[in-house]
């Protein structure tokens, strides 16, 4: 009778497989897939490495370039849209005599916010308080000024601290139709922004009589608020923490 022959060798060998048919062991792609072939017999699937193909490489840069060519145009319209408002303000006093405020200053940038980002019907909602926020902003900016004291920068002092009222108050009117603005990160980067964008206007406290630094500081703040707001509220909500987005 003969004797049962001993388990073949190369059941629980941990050598690693063949490379591959026609392509020798000794080759960089033989000892490549060796070594992975290796891994996987030892258990250490979970340690190999993927290689990202030169075509999802490519993809990505593409989409990330479309996006900021994108946000650049976004600024370039905000930038137009805070010329117009500096302009509108003449219009506002010819045609909205005795008010107190310019009526039409504020309206621009809301309306251009509805149309990119907002779009909703919540929005009528949106677009006034959005004039609010400014027309508050604006009188901070008066009274601050106007109270005397901290002479020396006072003017920066107004407009940077009604900035800051300012971004934060059109971020909570934006909320309506976009409730991520109402994590508290993208509230503190909304006040910091407009606080930083309304520093310009600052300068042109003292230097009226120059026609082009009115309507540089509405276009710079009107530029860097608006599109700060239409990243957050057009950016894919894929891979965003509940806590940092709340959610209705």
């Amino acid at each position: 009778m003969r004797a049962p022959s001993a388990p073949s060798a190369t059941l629980f060998s941990t050598v690693a497989p063949r490379a591959g048919r026609g392509i020798p062991r000794g080759s960089p792609t033989g000892r490549r897939r060796a070594a992975i072939g290796s891994r996987i017999a030892c258990g250490q699937k979970d340690k190999l490495v993927v290689p990202v193909s030169h075509r999802a490489l490519r993809g990505g840069a593409l989409r990330f370039d479309a996006r900021v060519g994108k946000l650049l145009g976004v600024a370039v319209l905000y930038a137009i849209c805070g010329a117009v408002s500096f302009y509108s303000a003449d219009w506002g006093d010819r045609f909205f005599k005795g008010l107190g405020l310019d009526i039409l200053t504020p309206l621009p940038f809301a309306l251009l916010s509805a149309a990119l980002f907002l779009r909703s019907w919540r929005a009528v909602a949106a677009v006034p308080l959005n004039c609010a926020a400014w027309v508050a902003a604006y009188h901070i900016a008066v009274q601050v000024y106007g109270s005397g004291g901290l002479y020396f920068g006072r003017a920066y002092f107004a407009t940077c601290l009604a900035g800051l009222a300012g971004g934060l108050g059109v971020a909570l009117a934006d909320s309506i139709c976009c409730t991520r603005l109402l994590a508290p990160i993208r509230l503190i980067a909304a006040g910091f922004i407009g606080a930083v964008a309304g520093l310009p206007f600052g300068f042109s406290v003292g230097n009226g009589n120059v026609p082009w630094v009115s309507p540089c500081s509405f276009a710079i703040w009107q530029a860097s608020m608006g599109t700060y707001l239409y990243y957050v509220c057009t950016q894919s909500r894929e891979g965003t923490k509940a806590a940092d987005s709340p959610q209705r």
